[in-house]
């Protein structure tokens, strides 16, 4: 039986797939890749928490997608090309689009913004959302010390614009109204 490796990232460091050394545990890649592990935690929970067959579907595909962007972003370069490395592109940022097309079509007009809440799937796909902001803003400082596939940060751009459609489609199935903020009218 194979020894537990206990302790071997203690000291605050941790390998990159296709690296042969240490790096610190919050160098900018690290951060990305915890950033976009937390989120994918979140939209499981958010998939978790839904009622409605066709989101759970679109859920679990981001979720999928999302581990893509981790192998991606958590790959040392020149690895790139490794076949256990998914490839990303264009076509994720592409499905996002039109699924943002597909959920705006059906929901109510905006004529002010809305504070995130309402139904607990709501709520919480409003936390996705803002996870996804901040996982955008890693990826960010994230290529800039890494060639990084523009795709993933496109990506991760659009999950956003998702999260905010998926949770106004779902206080309209559970009949609760967006909460609106008056103080300044949607542009």
């Amino acid at each position: 039986m194979p020894k537990p490796n206990i302790g071997q990232g203690d000291g605050g460091e941790s390998f990159l797939f296709g690296s042969g050394k240490r790096f610190p545990k919050d160098n900018a890649q690290f951060e990305a890749l915890g950033t976009l592990d937390e989120l994918n935690s979140a939209v499981g929970y958010a998939r978790a928490l839904s009622q409605d067959a066709t989101t759970q579907k679109l859920l679990g595909t981001i979720q999928e997608h999302l581990f893509e962007a981790q192998s991606v972003a958590g790959t040392e370069p020149g690895y790139e090309r490794d076949k256990r490395v998914p490839r990303f592109g264009r076509a994720r940022v592409a499905f996002l689009e039109r699924a943002i097309v597909r959920l705006e079509s059906n929901a109510p007009s905006l004529q002010h913004f809305i504070l995130p809440g309402g139904s607990p799937e709501a709520a919480w796909l409003h936390v996705c959302r803002t996870l996804s902001r901040r996982a955008e803003r890693r990826l960010v400082t994230l290529s800039r010390e890494k060639d990084l596939d523009p795709a993933v940060r496109s990506y991760v751009n659009r999950l956003s614009d998702v999260f905010f459609a998926l949770a106004r489609m779902s206080n309209t199935r559970a009949g609760i109204a967006d909460t609106e903020w008056k103080g300044l009218k949607k542009p």
